[in-house]
C-alpha cells in the first residue's frame, strides 16, 4: 500500500503486507464468498492490479495501526487471530471498491508449479504419493519433478519437506497439540523421523521450539 503526500517533508510511505497466499487461503475456508474473491485476486481474474485507497486512506492505516497496537500484548494464539481478521478486513474492502469493475476475457497463466503447490496443500496431512500428484495433474512422474524444478529451482522434496516444517511451526506455536497429532497433521506417519527432521531443519526438537515460543511470548 502507498500513500503519496506531496506536501509533506516525507511525501512518500510504502506499507507491505507479507502473507502465503496458500495458508491464507485456507484460514479463508469459513468465508466462501471471500474465497472466490481472493482466488480471483490470486489468479489475476476480473481485478485490476491497482487499487486506490487514497479517500479511505485513514481508514486503512487505522486498521493496520490497531492491529500493531493489539498484537503487542497478544498470545500467540490470539496473534493469529488478529492477523486473520485484518486480512478479512482488508479484503472485504477491496471487495467493495472493486464491485461493479468489468471482468477480465483471461485467467492469468497458472503455471504448473502453482498446481503442484495447490495439490501439495490439499494433501498435507497425507503421506506425500507422487504418483497421485501426477495422475491428478495429468502429467508423467518424471515430467512433474523436471517442470518444478524448472519453474521453482528447488526440488518437489525440498519444497514438501519445507511446507511441513513450516505447517509443524505454525502448529507448534498456535495449538496444544501432542507431538504425534502434529506429526500426523503433516502427513508424516513416523513421529521419530518427525523428530528427527524438525531438529535438523530447525536445531530443536518440537518440544524445545514450542517451550522457546511460549518463552519469548511470556516476555512480550
Amino acid at each position: 500500500m502507498h500513500h503519496v503526500a506531496p506536501a509533506s517533508a516525507a511525501p512518500y510511505e510504502r506499507a507491505t503486507l507479507h502473507f502465503d497466499p496458500l495458508h491464507a487461503e485456507k484460514r479463508l475456508t469459513a468465508y466462501p464468498a471471500m474465497v472466490q474473491f481472493f482466488r480471483q485476486l490470486k489468479n489475476g481474474y476480473n481485478q485490476d492490479p491497482f487499487i486506490d485507497f487514497s479517500e479511505d486512506y485513514f481508514y486503512i492505516r487505522s486498521l493496520c495501526d490497531m492491529h500493531d497496537k493489539m498484537a503487542e500484548a497478544a498470545s500467540i494464539n490470539e496473534r493469529a487471530e488478529r492477523e486473520e481478521l485484518l486480512l478479512i478486513q482488508l479484503l472485504s474492502y477491496m471487495q467493495h471498491q472493486l464491485k461493479g469493475r468489468p471482468p477480465t476475457k483471461e485467467l492469468r497463466k497458472i503455471h504448473y508449479a502453482e498446481r503442484i503447490m495447490g495439490w501439495i496443500e490439499d494433501h498435507l496431512t497425507e503421506p506425500f504419493n507422487l504418483s497421485l500428484l501426477a495422475q491428478d495433474l495429468y502429467l508423467s512422474k518424471s515430467y512433474v519433478s523436471k517442470v518444478f524444478r524448472r519453474e521453482t529451482g528447488s526440488s518437489i522434496t525440498d519444497y514438501l519437506t519445507a511446507r511441513r516444517m513450516k505447517e509443524a511451526c505454525h502448529l507448534l506455536q498456535t495449538t496444544s497439540l501432542p507431538i504425534d497429532k502434529i506429526s500426523q497433521r503433516i502427513g508424516l506417519t513416523n513421529v521419530s523421523y518427525f523428530i528427527q527432521m524438525f531438529k535438523r531443519k530447525t536445531n530443536a526438537t518440537p518440544h524445545q521450539y514450542r517451550l522457546s515460543m511460549n518463552t519469548d511470548n511470556n516476555h512480550v
